[in-house]
């Protein structure tokens, strides 16, 4: 068995000139401002819920959370992302649990390595299971924030039996001018690509592509990675479409980085955020559709305020606004993941978190039209009470929506200043949804 990855990451750097492609300021066909309290949003039936899973392995529960999920051919189901540790640093442990289509608890992973280590990405791939995450040593966390400045943060990939029973393989990179972490992948005609972020000790970032060999001999991995390009630019999602990666992200500005797989120049699509907005513009979730649009979410972000964006770029590089979306009250929207559901409906996972501290914090399911960008319907994840759900990540297959993620219950004010901010974003508990598709409102 022959694995072919290939391996990008995303940096920040003072200037884009060793980006070898002519950055093209995209078109800017706008929307109307949707209000938040205007929606029809519809509380998620109870009968379309299949299961659900709860997971801590501490009793504090703090930084607990599922950040993806990947669906085998059989139905089972993994889950993985980051489990809290008590052990006065703070420290977070990598996490995996595998469930049957039933959400029985068949498997389940505890790294046991100190410092700081969580999975972005699980694939089910050729018979393994590939994780991919990031790891910190616990040295460079000062506080409970976690670490101090990522500077020696390493991506590690770890090659796991589908049963989730033995690690048969893992390697850490690392690059020599800072640290590595917060890593995507996406698999394309035999070969994984991966999106992933470095940060230098002047914390700046910017993007590299690698190539990652990994071949299986008589039971012995063997792992060769070679450096192709660097970039500028911080990237969050990755997609490929017409032999091309997208990599979604923000510069001094919302874009997409596009890389042909075959070499040829790399091309920055930049949406100027003055062009749509005073705000600071950001691309964090993408998606290709058959008739090759590359549709993204973000957000634009002004002074404690941030506003839902989606759209789409066009197979000449132009950008189209198809959806804003705000609140009355000041509010922070933050688009986490865009799934496939079908050839008409695409469905989005947004997060609202209110400024006012006895406001529940909730994540909105929406489904949109591939052929228009309309909004067709919206469900909220969560109830009113204690029960709001971080909504991270999700996947689609045969009518079911896995969506990966945590609780987040309303803060009971003990907090103040920055660290109340930083405390409203902790995920708690580990959480798993499982969702029928079937009777809710997709797009026609």
């Amino acid at each position: 068995m022959l694995l072919r990855i290939v391996l990008l990451l995303a940096l920040f750097v003072p200037s884009t000139a060793s980006l070898a492609a002519a950055e093209k300021a995209a078109g800017t066909a706008g929307a109307d401002v949707t209000m938040l309290e205007d929606l029809n949003i519809l509380d998620l039936p109870t009968d379309n819920i299949l299961w659900h899973v709860e997971r801590s392995a501490q009793p504090r529960k703090a930084h607990e959370i599922f950040r993806d999920v990947s669906v085998m051919a059989d139905g089972h189901v993994v889950f993985a992302g980051q489990m809290g540790d008590e052990n006065g640093k703070w420290e977070q442990s990598a996490y995996m649990a595998l469930y049957d289509k039933s959400g029985a608890l068949k498997a389940e992973n505890l790294s046991a390595l100190a410092g700081f280590q969580t999975i972005y990405d699980i694939q089910n791939y050729d018979d393994v299971l590939i994780a991919m995450g990031d790891y910190s040593e616990p040295q460079s966390a000062d506080d409970l924030w976690g670490a101090a400045d990522g500077g020696d943060d390493k991506i590690f990939i770890r090659i796991y039996d589908a049963q989730l029973q033995n690690l048969l393989h893992e390697i850490y990179l690392e690059d020599l001018q800072g640290g590595l972490y917060s890593p995507r992948m996406v698999a394309h005609d035999g070969a994984l690509y991966f999106k992933a972020l470095q940060r230098n000790a002047q914390m700046q970032e910017s993007t590299i592509l690698y190539t990652l060999d990994i071949a299986l001999n008589d039971g012995d991995y063997t792992v060769l990675t070679r450096e192709i390009g660097r970039y500028a630019g911080r990237s969050y999602d990755v997609v490929i479409d017409n032999d091309a990666l997208y990599a979604s992200g923000q510069a001094d500005e919302a874009r997409l980085i596009k890389q042909p797989i075959k070499g040829q120049m790399a091309e920055t699509l930049a949406v100027a955020s003055e062009a749509v907005s005073e705000k600071v513009s950001n691309f964090s979730a993408l998606i290709a559709s058959a008739d090759h649009k590359i549709w993204v979410a973000g957000e634009w972000q002004g002074q404690n305020k941030r506003e839902g964006i989606f759209g789409h770029f066009d197979a000449a590089g132009d950008f189209f606004l198809k959806q804003h979306f705000a609140a009355q009250d000041k509010a922070l929207f933050s688009a986490k993941r865009l799934i496939d559901i079908n050839e008409t409906t695409m469905a989005a996972l947004y997060f609202l978190e209110p400024e006012a501290q006895d406001q529940p914090r909730f994540s909105l399911l929406m489904f949109l039209s591939k052929k228009s960008g309309a909004l067709c319907q919206a469900y909220r994840l969560g109830d009113a009470q204690n029960n709001n759900i971080l909504a991270y990540n999700g996947a689609y297959q045969d009518g079911v929506l896995y969506i990966a993620g945590a609780l987040a219950p309303k803060l009971s004010g003990r907090l103040s200043g920055s660290r109340l901010q930083k405390a409203r974003f902790m995920a708690y508990n580990a959480y798993g949804l499982v969702i029928n598709v079937k009777g809710l409102e997709t797009c026609p």
